[in-house]
Protein backbone atom coordinates (compact mmCIF):
# COMPACT_ATOMS: atom_id res chain seq x y z
CA UNK A 1 0.00 0.00 0.00
CA UNK A 2 2.96 2.38 0.46
CA UNK A 3 4.24 1.74 -2.87
CA UNK A 4 0.89 2.42 -3.99
CA UNK A 5 0.84 5.94 -2.36
CA UNK A 6 4.24 6.40 -3.45
CA UNK A 7 3.75 5.60 -6.89
CA UNK A 8 0.74 8.07 -6.96
CA UNK A 9 2.49 10.93 -5.59
CA UNK A 10 5.18 10.02 -8.40
CA UNK A 11 2.69 9.97 -10.68
CA UNK A 12 1.00 13.59 -9.81
CA UNK A 13 4.70 15.35 -9.91
CA UNK A 14 5.40 13.92 -13.06
CA UNK A 15 1.56 15.47 -13.84
CA UNK A 16 3.04 19.24 -12.37
CA UNK A 17 5.67 19.05 -14.44
CA UNK A 18 3.95 18.48 -17.87
CA UNK A 19 5.28 15.13 -18.36
CA UNK A 20 2.64 12.86 -19.39
CA UNK A 21 3.28 9.94 -20.43
CA UNK A 22 5.64 9.52 -17.59
CA UNK A 23 2.85 10.18 -15.26
CA UNK A 24 0.52 7.57 -16.99
CA UNK A 25 2.93 4.94 -16.90
CA UNK A 26 3.87 5.52 -13.34
CA UNK A 27 -0.13 5.65 -12.54
CA UNK A 28 -0.65 2.13 -14.52
CA UNK A 29 2.04 0.26 -12.32
CA UNK A 30 0.01 1.44 -9.20
CA UNK A 31 -3.36 0.65 -10.68
CA UNK A 32 -1.85 -2.75 -11.64
CA UNK A 33 -0.60 -3.21 -8.04
CA UNK A 34 -3.79 -1.81 -6.51
CA UNK A 35 -5.39 -4.71 -8.59
CA UNK A 36 -3.58 -7.38 -7.03
CA UNK A 37 -4.29 -5.49 -3.24
CA UNK A 38 -7.40 -6.52 -1.28
CA UNK A 39 -10.83 -5.77 -2.16
CA UNK A 40 -11.00 -2.36 -0.08
CA UNK A 41 -8.65 -0.79 -2.74
CA UNK A 42 -11.72 0.32 -4.95
CA UNK A 43 -11.86 4.12 -3.78
CA UNK A 44 -7.83 4.41 -4.60
CA UNK A 45 -8.71 2.60 -7.88
CA UNK A 46 -10.92 5.13 -8.63
CA UNK A 47 -8.68 7.74 -7.41
CA UNK A 48 -6.12 6.52 -9.83
CA UNK A 49 -8.47 6.37 -12.78
CA UNK A 50 -9.59 10.03 -11.95
CA UNK A 51 -6.16 11.50 -12.14
CA UNK A 52 -5.53 9.68 -15.44
CA UNK A 53 -8.61 10.95 -17.18
CA UNK A 54 -7.29 14.23 -16.41
CA UNK A 55 -4.35 13.43 -18.25
CA UNK A 56 -5.79 12.05 -21.41
CA UNK A 57 -8.17 15.18 -20.87
CA UNK A 58 -5.25 17.93 -20.64
CA UNK A 59 -3.90 15.85 -24.21
CA UNK A 60 -7.17 16.59 -26.03
CA UNK A 61 -7.25 12.74 -25.67
CA UNK A 62 -11.14 13.56 -24.96
CA UNK A 63 -12.29 9.68 -25.90
CA UNK A 64 -9.60 8.33 -23.74
CA UNK A 65 -10.46 10.64 -20.59
CA UNK A 66 -13.97 9.64 -20.83
CA UNK A 67 -13.14 5.86 -19.97
CA UNK A 68 -10.94 7.03 -17.75
CA UNK A 69 -13.63 8.83 -15.55
CA UNK A 70 -16.32 6.46 -15.98
CA UNK A 71 -13.78 3.50 -14.80
CA UNK A 72 -13.31 6.08 -11.74
CA UNK A 73 -17.00 6.21 -11.41
CA UNK A 74 -17.68 2.56 -11.67
CA UNK A 75 -14.74 2.43 -8.73
CA UNK A 76 -16.29 5.31 -6.22
CA UNK A 77 -19.69 4.23 -6.98
CA UNK A 78 -22.01 5.22 -4.59
CA UNK A 79 -19.28 6.09 -1.81
CA UNK A 80 -20.87 10.05 -1.59
CA UNK A 81 -16.92 11.33 -1.61
CA UNK A 82 -16.38 14.41 -3.07
CA UNK A 83 -14.47 12.51 -6.00
CA UNK A 84 -17.80 11.35 -7.48
CA UNK A 85 -18.85 14.49 -8.43
CA UNK A 86 -15.61 15.66 -9.61
CA UNK A 87 -15.46 12.60 -11.73
CA UNK A 88 -19.12 13.84 -12.92
CA UNK A 89 -18.25 17.10 -13.40
CA UNK A 90 -15.11 16.28 -15.23
CA UNK A 91 -17.22 13.94 -17.66
CA UNK A 92 -19.39 17.18 -18.44
CA UNK A 93 -16.54 19.12 -19.06
CA UNK A 94 -14.72 16.70 -21.47
CA UNK A 95 -17.99 16.30 -23.25
CA UNK A 96 -18.36 20.20 -23.95
CA UNK A 97 -13.89 20.16 -24.89
CA UNK A 98 -15.16 17.54 -27.32
CA UNK A 99 -18.05 19.74 -29.17
CA UNK A 100 -20.60 17.62 -27.46
CA UNK A 101 -22.38 21.06 -26.02
CA UNK A 102 -25.78 18.98 -25.85
CA UNK A 103 -25.31 15.93 -23.55
CA UNK A 104 -22.27 18.20 -22.00
CA UNK A 105 -25.13 20.46 -20.20
CA UNK A 106 -27.39 17.32 -19.53
CA UNK A 107 -24.59 16.11 -17.77
CA UNK A 108 -23.45 19.11 -16.11
CA UNK A 109 -27.26 19.51 -15.01
CA UNK A 110 -26.96 16.25 -13.31
CA UNK A 111 -24.21 16.98 -10.80
CA UNK A 112 -25.96 20.45 -9.99
CA UNK A 113 -29.04 18.74 -8.79
CA UNK A 114 -27.12 16.43 -7.24
CA UNK A 115 -24.69 18.71 -5.20
CA UNK A 116 -27.46 20.93 -4.38
CA UNK A 117 -29.01 17.97 -2.32
CA UNK A 118 -25.93 17.24 -0.73
CA UNK A 119 -24.69 21.00 -0.14
CA UNK A 120 -27.97 23.37 0.74
CA UNK A 121 -26.04 26.29 0.79
CA UNK A 122 -22.82 28.00 -1.33
CA UNK A 123 -20.30 25.20 -1.88
CA UNK A 124 -17.14 25.46 -4.22
CA UNK A 125 -18.15 22.63 -6.83
CA UNK A 126 -21.80 24.28 -7.14
CA UNK A 127 -20.14 27.39 -8.09
CA UNK A 128 -17.66 25.27 -10.49
CA UNK A 129 -20.62 23.86 -12.22
CA UNK A 130 -22.35 26.63 -12.51
CA UNK A 131 -19.48 28.35 -14.47
CA UNK A 132 -19.11 25.10 -16.76
CA UNK A 133 -22.94 25.60 -17.68
CA UNK A 134 -22.66 29.23 -18.60
CA UNK A 135 -19.22 28.28 -20.72
CA UNK A 136 -21.88 25.90 -22.43
CA UNK A 137 -24.80 27.52 -23.13
CA UNK A 138 -23.03 30.89 -24.43
CA UNK A 139 -21.27 28.91 -26.48
CA UNK A 140 -24.39 27.63 -27.50
CA UNK A 141 -25.47 30.72 -28.30
CA UNK A 142 -27.85 31.40 -25.54
CA UNK A 143 -26.56 34.47 -23.87
CA UNK A 144 -29.07 35.39 -21.35
CA UNK A 145 -29.43 31.91 -19.76
CA UNK A 146 -25.75 31.74 -19.54
CA UNK A 147 -25.30 35.40 -17.65
CA UNK A 148 -27.77 33.78 -15.16
CA UNK A 149 -25.43 30.87 -14.58
CA UNK A 150 -22.77 33.36 -14.32
CA UNK A 151 -23.97 35.47 -11.95
CA UNK A 152 -25.27 32.70 -9.49
CA UNK A 153 -21.62 31.08 -9.44
CA UNK A 154 -20.03 34.95 -8.83
CA UNK A 155 -22.24 35.43 -6.14
CA UNK A 156 -21.67 31.77 -4.66
CA UNK A 157 -17.31 32.54 -4.57
CA UNK A 158 -17.92 36.45 -3.47
CA UNK A 159 -19.45 34.78 -0.46
CA UNK A 160 -16.67 31.46 -0.25
CA UNK A 161 -13.53 33.36 -1.13
CA UNK A 162 -14.28 36.74 -1.09
CA UNK A 163 -11.75 38.42 -4.04
CA UNK A 164 -10.17 35.33 -4.63
CA UNK A 165 -8.79 33.73 -7.99
CA UNK A 166 -11.97 32.13 -8.42
CA UNK A 167 -13.81 34.77 -8.18
CA UNK A 168 -11.50 36.45 -10.44
CA UNK A 169 -12.55 33.43 -13.18
CA UNK A 170 -16.43 34.29 -12.77
CA UNK A 171 -15.72 38.24 -13.27
CA UNK A 172 -13.54 37.28 -16.49
CA UNK A 173 -16.32 34.83 -17.71
CA UNK A 174 -19.12 37.30 -16.91
CA UNK A 175 -16.93 39.84 -18.80
CA UNK A 176 -16.92 37.47 -22.06
CA UNK A 177 -21.01 37.24 -21.96
CA UNK A 178 -21.37 40.65 -21.96
CA UNK A 179 -19.03 41.22 -24.91
CA UNK A 180 -21.36 38.66 -26.73
CA UNK A 181 -24.31 40.46 -26.17
CA UNK A 182 -22.34 43.92 -26.54
CA UNK A 183 -22.71 45.34 -23.72
CA UNK A 184 -19.29 46.51 -24.15
CA UNK A 185 -18.97 49.35 -21.24
CA UNK A 186 -20.57 46.77 -18.73
CA UNK A 187 -17.46 44.31 -20.59
CA UNK A 188 -14.75 47.17 -19.70
CA UNK A 189 -15.51 47.63 -15.58
CA UNK A 190 -15.67 43.84 -15.09
CA UNK A 191 -12.22 43.47 -17.06
CA UNK A 192 -11.05 46.19 -14.89
CA UNK A 193 -12.26 45.04 -11.28
CA UNK A 194 -10.97 41.39 -12.45
CA UNK A 195 -7.41 42.95 -13.13
CA UNK A 196 -7.70 44.70 -9.75
CA UNK A 197 -9.16 41.46 -7.81
CA UNK A 198 -5.84 39.70 -9.70
CA UNK A 199 -3.37 42.17 -8.28
CA UNK A 200 -4.17 41.75 -4.91
CA UNK A 201 -4.33 37.88 -5.40
CA UNK A 202 -0.87 38.06 -6.70
CA UNK A 203 0.85 41.16 -4.44
CA UNK A 204 0.93 43.57 -7.06
CA UNK A 205 2.96 41.77 -8.98
CA UNK A 206 3.41 40.71 -13.16
CA UNK A 207 1.61 37.50 -14.04
CA UNK A 208 -0.14 35.60 -16.73
CA UNK A 209 -3.45 36.10 -15.40
CA UNK A 210 -2.99 40.11 -15.46
CA UNK A 211 -1.73 39.60 -18.84
CA UNK A 212 -4.51 37.52 -20.04
CA UNK A 213 -6.63 40.11 -18.48
CA UNK A 214 -4.99 43.02 -19.60
CA UNK A 215 -5.09 41.25 -23.07
CA UNK A 216 -8.93 41.17 -22.93
CA UNK A 217 -9.21 44.75 -21.92
CA UNK A 218 -7.15 46.04 -25.01
CA UNK A 219 -9.84 43.22 -26.98
CA UNK A 220 -13.00 44.89 -25.39
CA UNK A 221 -11.58 48.43 -26.24
CA UNK A 222 -11.21 47.61 -29.78
CA UNK A 223 -14.47 46.15 -30.95
CA UNK A 224 -16.00 49.00 -29.42
CA UNK A 225 -14.69 50.97 -31.57
CA UNK A 226 -11.99 52.85 -28.98
CA UNK A 227 -8.77 52.14 -30.41
CA UNK A 228 -6.66 54.67 -28.97
CA UNK A 229 -7.82 53.09 -25.68
CA UNK A 230 -6.76 49.89 -26.79
CA UNK A 231 -4.05 50.53 -28.05
CA UNK A 232 -2.78 52.05 -24.94
CA UNK A 233 -4.15 48.26 -23.24
CA UNK A 234 -2.05 46.65 -25.49
CA UNK A 235 1.39 48.43 -25.16
CA UNK A 236 0.72 47.53 -21.50
CA UNK A 237 0.06 44.21 -21.89
CA UNK A 238 3.41 43.92 -24.43
CA UNK A 239 5.46 45.43 -21.62
CA UNK A 240 3.70 43.16 -18.87
CA UNK A 241 5.03 40.10 -21.34
CA UNK A 242 8.31 41.49 -21.69
CA UNK A 243 9.26 40.85 -18.80
CA UNK A 244 7.21 38.04 -17.54
CA UNK A 245 8.00 36.23 -21.16
CA UNK A 246 11.42 38.31 -22.32
CA UNK A 247 11.74 40.27 -25.79
CA UNK A 248 11.99 37.59 -28.02
CA UNK A 249 9.12 35.16 -27.15
CA UNK A 250 6.93 33.92 -29.70
CA UNK A 251 4.01 34.67 -27.35
CA UNK A 252 4.67 38.60 -27.66
CA UNK A 253 4.03 38.33 -31.98
CA UNK A 254 0.22 38.25 -31.29
CA UNK A 255 0.30 41.27 -29.26
CA UNK A 256 2.33 43.07 -31.83
CA UNK A 257 -0.56 42.38 -34.35
CA UNK A 258 -3.23 43.52 -32.06
CA UNK A 259 -0.84 47.15 -31.90
CA UNK A 260 -0.57 46.85 -35.47
CA UNK A 261 -4.09 47.31 -36.10
CA UNK A 262 -5.30 49.87 -33.16
CA UNK A 263 -2.33 51.99 -34.80
CA UNK A 264 -3.82 51.41 -38.02
CA UNK A 265 -6.86 52.53 -37.41
CA UNK A 266 -5.25 55.51 -35.58
CA UNK A 267 -3.61 55.96 -39.04
CA UNK A 268 -0.39 55.73 -37.59
CA UNK A 269 1.30 53.83 -39.94
CA UNK A 270 4.82 54.05 -39.12
CA UNK A 271 3.51 52.34 -35.52
CA UNK A 272 2.09 49.64 -37.27
CA UNK A 273 4.42 48.76 -39.65
CA UNK A 274 6.97 48.49 -36.93
CA UNK A 275 4.73 45.93 -34.80
CA UNK A 276 4.64 44.12 -37.73
CA UNK A 277 7.79 43.69 -38.82
CA UNK A 278 9.15 43.36 -35.33
CA UNK A 279 6.20 40.28 -35.02
CA UNK A 280 7.28 38.47 -38.14
CA UNK A 281 10.95 38.60 -36.60
CA UNK A 282 10.23 37.26 -33.73
CA UNK A 283 8.60 34.39 -35.28
CA UNK A 284 11.30 33.71 -37.78
CA UNK A 285 13.96 33.70 -35.07
CA UNK A 286 12.03 30.65 -33.35
CA UNK A 287 14.54 27.89 -33.74
CA UNK A 288 12.73 25.08 -32.73
CA UNK A 289 8.90 25.88 -33.35
CA UNK A 290 8.59 28.39 -36.57
CA UNK A 291 4.99 29.64 -37.09
CA UNK A 292 5.30 29.26 -40.89
CA UNK A 293 1.46 29.82 -40.75
CA UNK A 294 1.83 32.87 -38.42
CA UNK A 295 4.62 34.22 -40.86
CA UNK A 296 2.43 33.84 -43.50
CA UNK A 297 0.14 35.68 -41.46
CA UNK A 298 1.81 38.43 -40.81
CA UNK A 299 2.96 38.92 -44.30
CA UNK A 300 -0.25 39.22 -45.72
CA UNK A 301 -1.30 42.27 -42.81
CA UNK A 302 1.91 44.41 -43.84
CA UNK A 303 0.86 44.09 -47.72
CA UNK A 304 -2.82 44.54 -46.59
CA UNK A 305 -0.82 47.83 -44.88
CA UNK A 306 0.98 48.76 -48.29
CA UNK A 307 -2.65 48.50 -49.81
CA UNK A 308 -4.79 50.56 -47.22
CA UNK A 309 -1.33 53.32 -47.96
CA UNK A 310 -2.04 52.91 -51.38
CA UNK A 311 -5.83 53.84 -51.46
CA UNK A 312 -5.29 56.91 -49.11
CA UNK A 313 -2.38 57.85 -52.03
CA UNK A 314 0.77 57.27 -50.28
CA UNK A 315 2.53 56.11 -52.91
CA UNK A 316 6.05 56.98 -51.89
CA UNK A 317 5.31 55.86 -48.37
CA UNK A 318 4.73 52.24 -49.73
CA UNK A 319 8.08 52.43 -52.35
CA UNK A 320 9.91 53.72 -49.47
CA UNK A 321 8.88 51.18 -46.80
CA UNK A 322 9.69 48.60 -49.24
CA UNK A 323 12.58 49.47 -49.66
CA UNK A 324 13.47 48.95 -46.17
CA UNK A 325 11.88 45.73 -46.49
CA UNK A 326 14.30 44.93 -49.56
CA UNK A 327 17.20 45.95 -47.33
CA UNK A 328 16.64 43.65 -44.25
CA UNK A 329 15.54 40.99 -46.47
CA UNK A 330 19.15 41.05 -48.19
CA UNK A 331 20.82 41.68 -45.08
CA UNK A 332 18.46 38.23 -43.20
CA UNK A 333 18.80 36.11 -46.12
CA UNK A 334 21.44 37.13 -48.86
CA UNK A 335 21.12 38.81 -52.30
CA UNK A 336 20.05 36.10 -54.00
CA UNK A 337 16.77 34.62 -51.77
CA UNK A 338 13.24 34.42 -53.33
CA UNK A 339 11.84 37.25 -51.35
CA UNK A 340 14.31 39.41 -52.28
CA UNK A 341 13.04 38.62 -55.89
CA UNK A 342 9.50 38.89 -54.90
CA UNK A 343 10.11 42.49 -53.33
CA UNK A 344 12.16 43.43 -56.07
CA UNK A 345 9.17 42.80 -58.21
CA UNK A 346 6.51 44.71 -56.12
CA UNK A 347 8.72 47.41 -56.01
CA UNK A 348 9.07 47.76 -59.80
CA UNK A 349 5.06 47.00 -60.29
CA UNK A 350 4.83 49.87 -58.23
CA UNK A 351 7.47 52.48 -59.85
CA UNK A 352 5.53 51.27 -62.88
CA UNK A 353 2.20 52.65 -61.00
CA UNK A 354 4.32 56.34 -60.36
CA UNK A 355 5.03 56.04 -64.08
CA UNK A 356 8.65 55.66 -63.96
CA UNK A 357 8.89 52.78 -66.45
CA UNK A 358 12.98 53.23 -66.16
CA UNK A 359 13.10 52.33 -62.62
CA UNK A 360 10.44 49.82 -63.01
CA UNK A 361 12.07 47.87 -65.92
CA UNK A 362 14.98 47.85 -63.82
CA UNK A 363 13.68 46.44 -60.84
CA UNK A 364 11.72 43.56 -62.58
CA UNK A 365 15.01 42.73 -64.30
CA UNK A 366 16.67 42.26 -60.97
CA UNK A 367 14.04 39.95 -59.99
CA UNK A 368 13.78 37.70 -62.76
CA UNK A 369 17.28 37.25 -62.99
CA UNK A 370 17.59 36.10 -59.44
CA UNK A 371 13.77 33.98 -60.48
CA UNK A 372 16.16 32.32 -63.09
CA UNK A 373 19.09 31.54 -61.46
CA UNK A 374 17.52 29.97 -58.87
CA UNK A 375 14.39 28.16 -59.96
CA UNK A 376 15.19 28.18 -64.32
CA UNK A 377 13.73 30.26 -66.62
CA UNK A 378 10.54 28.07 -67.00
CA UNK A 379 9.32 28.96 -64.05
CA UNK A 380 5.75 29.96 -63.36
CA UNK A 381 7.52 32.94 -61.31
CA UNK A 382 10.25 33.49 -63.98
CA UNK A 383 7.18 33.62 -66.83
CA UNK A 384 5.44 35.77 -64.89
CA UNK A 385 7.94 38.48 -64.56
CA UNK A 386 8.79 38.14 -67.80
CA UNK A 387 5.31 38.38 -68.94
CA UNK A 388 5.44 41.84 -67.56
CA UNK A 389 9.05 43.03 -68.79
CA UNK A 390 7.56 42.68 -72.29
CA UNK A 391 4.25 44.63 -71.98
CA UNK A 392 6.81 47.54 -70.18
CA UNK A 393 8.88 47.03 -72.64
CA UNK A 394 6.40 47.43 -75.39
CA UNK A 395 4.75 50.41 -73.97
CA UNK A 396 7.99 52.12 -73.65
CA UNK A 397 8.76 51.74 -77.36
CA UNK A 398 5.18 53.13 -77.75
CA UNK A 399 5.84 55.81 -75.92
CA UNK A 400 9.16 56.82 -77.46
CA UNK A 401 7.22 56.62 -80.91
CA UNK A 402 4.44 59.01 -79.63
CA UNK A 403 7.16 61.33 -78.11
CA UNK A 404 9.01 61.58 -81.59
CA UNK A 405 5.83 61.89 -83.62
CA UNK A 406 4.61 64.78 -81.62
CA UNK A 407 8.42 66.13 -81.96
CA UNK A 408 8.46 66.13 -85.41
CA UNK A 409 4.72 67.77 -85.96
CA UNK A 410 5.92 70.41 -83.28
CA UNK A 411 5.92 73.87 -84.46
CA UNK A 412 9.08 74.96 -83.34
CA UNK A 413 10.34 72.23 -85.01
CA UNK A 414 8.69 72.97 -88.48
Amino acid sequence: QQVINSLINIGNVFMDEGNSARALEVLQEALNLQSEADSGGQIQRGMIHLNMGNIRDAEDRFDLALQEYESALSCLGGSGRGEVFIAKQNIASTLYKAGNSEDALRAAKEVFVSLKDKHNSSHPQVAAVLHLMADITSDAGDHELALEYCEQALGQRRDIFGTGLETSQSIEQMAGIKVRLQRFDEAEQLCEEAFGTLKEVHAGKDHPDLLRVQDNLGGIQFQRGDSSQALKSWQTSLQMAERLLGSDHADLAQRLQSIAAASAKEKDWDQALAALRRALKIIDSQEHSKDQGQLSRISQKISSLYQELLKEGQLEKVLNFMAEDLNAAKEAYGEDHPLVAQLLMQIGILHNRKGDLATALQKLEEAHKLIVNGAGEDHAEALKVKAIIDKLRSLQIEKATQDEEEKQESPELK
